[in-house]
């Protein structure tokens, strides 16, 4: 009997020592929503799951998770303790949607190329979408320290799952809004334009992504998109390297050498204003014009639609420059913000906000802005902001009858209040220390990826063959660095330049705006996708915001707000 015993036992043991070693632990795997569990924030009426790992093999369940927040009115619940068991109200109605046509947002987090921010908790930030209707996710990705191009191949995946869970969650997976700021923006717009790419199928196979559903969205919201990396070095350079001083023989060289190939290159991209096609020819072009009546356009808005009095903060990394006094209040760290701004927190700042430290610490390599001036403090009238405008020298008029401001040049608007703030090499910095040379790297190591550079590079003793060497590595995929660069690049996929052209489904409606004095990118970045968008037949919102960097601003109401009216107007 003891024999008997002592078996029995250590088949037991063996039993359960077997099922540990086969993964039943308690990390979350990926499986469908449960429909008895759902948490609640009654503040704001939404219910909401988290950590919903979208991948059948992830690397990290920590990153790659979502969470799903949903309008109260969308459920009947019955509350079993702290969780809820909720079925679909067929019947209910939030804002002009239904359970069954809500949009769904999804909303990219990061703080420039770390790792994307997941929920593990209610984030107010999902107020601002859910009393209008609209289902808010937000999701985890691998950033930099992984390198490209796991965070969008993590992204298609979360797309993904959240298709497989569409008869279980309301919310509409057939119209997903992609929405991004900075490099979050660029992610957002990499996401919209190459839906269903082939590029990513191995890496999506990696981490056990659901392949079998689409991961094309419906639609893009995006500030300041930081993206296409293929030519953002020479894009930098040709638009605002005139604002660089004390410059050394080689650095003078490579920077006409990239603004030369930045010029050759939209040469090639044939792009149109919709009746003229936009060259650079010397020093000007017909793109150089359309660079100007862009400016023309943000600062005209600006002027005819911010109240005075106003009072301006001067535009730091990420800061906005200012709101009418009659609207400002301080809020303590130098920045003005309007009394009316949508406020995404409760007074008692319950719940995780996913704003908190956005764009501090990002591994973006800065200098002080080579910009000659500064807007700050207050201007009672429109003639005293243009007159503070033209301190250094008269470049902006403004003609209040036809109520039209105009600019000498872009390279006056660079140099005043545009200069550069990245050295020689902006993106692929030289010695390797930028964050987009991370986010290219192998394993953790950073590493070259421009081709424009490294050709330009090719005759410097103490760079070319880092250079060359670099642009030849591949990943544990077997992509080389060209490849995975693309596989970042929404012009890829939307413009007849590249060979991506039409390979992939891409979102038929855009919004775009891009704070005009942020210096983290060259606005050729965004003005070049908003205008492939348009020859790809797109519906594309798009407009330069005066007065505001790299951040989610715009100067007449809340940034989130503006969005959504539109996109509600557009249903």
């Amino acid at each position: 009997m003891k024999t008997k015993r002592i078996v029995a036992v250590v088949l037991a043991l063996t039993l359960v020592w077997s099922l540990m070693a086969t993964g039943c632990s308690s990390k979350p795997r990926m499986g469908k929503l449960k429909q008895d569990d759902w948490s609640y924030y009654a503040k704001t009426d939404v219910f909401y799951q988290t950590q919903l790992v979208y991948c059948k093999n992830p690397t990290d369940t920590d990153i790659q998770s979502l969470a799903v927040f949903v309008p109260g009115e969308y459920f009947n619940a019955v509350r079993a303790g702290d969780i809820y068991k909720c079925d679909i109200n067929e019947l209910a109605v939030s804002g002009k949607y239904t359970y069954k046509n809500a949009p769904i947002i999804f909303d990219i987090n990061s703080v420039g190329y770390n790792n994307g921010i997941t929920a593990t908790d209610y984030v107010n930030q999902a107020k601002v979408y859910t009393q209008r209707g609209y289902i808010y996710v937000t999701a985890g990705f691998r950033g930099a320290e992984y390198g490209a191009p796991y965070g969008v191949a993590d992204l298609k995946a979360a797309i993904k799952y959240l298709r497989y869970i569409d008869e279980d969650c309301p919310g509409d997976a057939e119209k997903i809004i992609v929405t991004g700021t900075g490099v979050a923006g660029g992610l957002a717009a990499v996401l919209g334009a190459g839906g269903d790419s082939p590029l990513y199928e191995k890496y999506l196979d990696k981490i056990g992504a659901l392949n079998k559903y689409s991961d094309a969205v419906y639609g893009v919201m995006c500030w300041s998109p930081i993206t296409g990396y293929d030519v953002a070095d020479a894009a930098y350079e040709w638009n605002m390297g005139i604002s660089r001083g004390k410059l050394t023989h080689e650095e003078k060289r490579i920077s006409a050498a990239l603004s030369d190939s930045y010029a050759d290159y939209v040469n090639a991209l044939k792009l149109t204003d919709g009746k003229t096609v936009l060259t650079i020819d010397g020093d000007g072009g017909t793109y150089t014009d359309y660079l100007k009546s862009t400016i023309e356009e943000s600062l005209t808005y600006f002027l005819n639609n911010v109240r005075f009095p106003y009072t301006a903060v001067a535009v730091t990394d990420n800061v906005a420059e200012g709101k009418p006094d009659s609207e400002a209040k301080d809020t303590g760290n130098g920045t003005v913000l309007p009394e009316d701004n949508f406020d995404t927190t409760d007074e008692e700042q319950d719940g995780e906000s996913q704003d908190d430290g956005a764009l501090k610490n990002d591994g973006i390599v800065r200098t002080v802005s080579a910009s000659k001036l500064v807007i700050s403090g207050k201007y009672d009238t429109v003639q005293d902001y243009v007159d503070a405008l033209n301190t250094n020298k008269k470049w902006v008029t403004y003609d209040p009858k036809t109520k039209k401001a105009t600019i000498t040049g872009i390279d006056d608007f660079v140099q005043q209040l545009k200069g550069v703030t990245r050295g020689i090499a902006p993106f692929d910095q030289l010695d390797r220390k930028q964050g987009e040379n991370m986010l290219f790297g192998i394993d953790g190591e950073p590493a070259h990826f421009d081709a424009i550079l490294t050709d330009i590079m090719k005759d410097n003793q103490d760079y070319s063959a880092d250079f060359a060497n670099d642009m030849q590595k591949q990943d544990k995929i077997g992509s080389d660095t060209a490849t995975r660069v693309n596989m970042y690049n929404p012009m890829y996929y939307i413009n007849p330049y590249y060979e991506g052209n039409g390979t992939a489904k891409t979102a038929k409606l855009w919004r775009i705006r891009s704070g005009i004095f942020q210096r983290d990118t060259s606005m050729c970045t965004e003005v070049n996708l908003a205008l492939a968008l348009q020859q790809a037949d797109c519906r594309v919102d798009f407009m330069e915001t005066w007065g505001v960097g790299n951040e989610k601003m715009e100067p007449d109401n809340h940034a989130e707000l503006n969005a959504l009216d539109w996109l509600d107007n557009l249903e």
